[in-house]
């Protein structure tokens, strides 16, 4: 793992050197403004540190995730205060007739495991009229209901 991260830094410090070297103003700023947005503010650098590593693991963006947990770890959290901000508080099914199908049941299970298991604390589903939600609360155990509402789609 440590080698690893060794890579990593020298291809970004190899990466960074050549970007900057284009002499582009524009990177510069966004450069600058990336440096400048971890500093310590009314925020503590730890703190910026976390969102920063928040926002890339929802982002999905590998490079950004591995650059914050380098910097998490060089600000001196360990790894129960990371495992807690990147911890995912629920699940939400977006759609909702998965779990009404023959694999329902197999779902539900899986999904009550990992909440079990502690990898999440609640467990949604969105759903889009009442005879589906009917079904769902009545076959599964479900934590939270997302009743999305368009105020332009009024038919």
């Amino acid at each position: 793992m440590a080698n690893q991260v060794k890579e990593f830094n020298a291809y970004r410090k190899k990466m960074n050197s050549k970007i900057l070297a284009e002499n582009n103003t524009v990177i510069k700023r966004i450069f600058n403004l990336d440096t400048n947005a971890f500093k310590q503010g009314a925020l503590d650098t730890k703190t910026k540190e976390l969102l920063g590593l928040v926002a890339s693991t929802v982002l999905r963006c590998d490079d950004c995730v591995r650059y914050h947990l380098e910097k998490c770890h060089s600000e001196g959290l360990n790894k129960e205060q990371i495992a807690e901000a990147v911890k995912i508080y629920g699940v939400l099914l977006q759609n909702a007739e998965i779990l009404l199908g023959s694999k329902a049941k197999k779902i539900n299970e899986t999904l009550l495991k990992l909440k079990n298991c502690g990898n999440f604390e609640k467990i949604g589903v969105s759903i889009y009229n009442f005879k589906t939600l009917n079904l769902i609360l009545y076959k599964l155990k479900i934590d939270f209901v997302q009743l999305p509402y368009n105020v332009l789609d009024q038919t």
